[in-house]
């Protein structure tokens, strides 16, 4: 699979606190047929993060979705769908209606969502540039593992 994406930040207030980053996504399976574009647009408060996703592919497929995220330097935690119209129809169905009544022959009704959590261990990643911590030249554990297992005389 070849996938290239394009984003740009917007910050939408003058504390840094509001951002939008849309994102286009293309993406190429290389040994079979498939191709597929998508454009996400992510709205970020703080720690927290409001996706919309649309997306279409070779086969003539529309998909809309959406994502709620909490995101921490370390660790992630997100919910969302990727059949936002159909999961809301079917929602609304349940909520509405004492009885399940099915929908129009050969349509998809059903719900979908999914959820997951993230977490890195170790620093957190930042550009050299902006660094909060310079290395000052120390070997760190497996430098030091190294020297143990491989120690040579220094006199030689």
């Amino acid at each position: 699979m070849f996938e290239v994406s394009v984003n740009k930040d917007y910050w939408l207030n003058y504390e840094n606190t509001l951002k939008f980053s849309p994102t286009a996504i293309l993406s190429k399976e290389l040994f079979y047929r498939g191709l597929t574009g998508a454009l996400v647009a992510p709205i970020q408060y703080d720690k927290y993060v409001v996706s919309l996703t649309s997306s279409y592919n070779d086969l003539k497929l529309l998909g809309l979705g959406g994502q709620f995220m909490i995101k921490n330097p370390n660790n992630e935690f997100f919910i969302g769908t990727d059949a936002l119209y159909q999961t809301a129809t079917f929602a609304r169905g349940a909520l509405q209606g004492d009885s399940y009544i099915p929908g129009p022959q050969g349509k998809f009704m059903g719900a979908t969502f999914f959820i997951g959590f993230s977490m890195k261990f170790g620093d957190v990643i930042e550009h050299p540039m902006n660094s909060s911590y310079v290395p000052t030249g120390e070997k760190g554990f497996f430098g030091r593992l190294y020297d143990k297992i491989f120690n040579k005389d220094k006199n030689y």
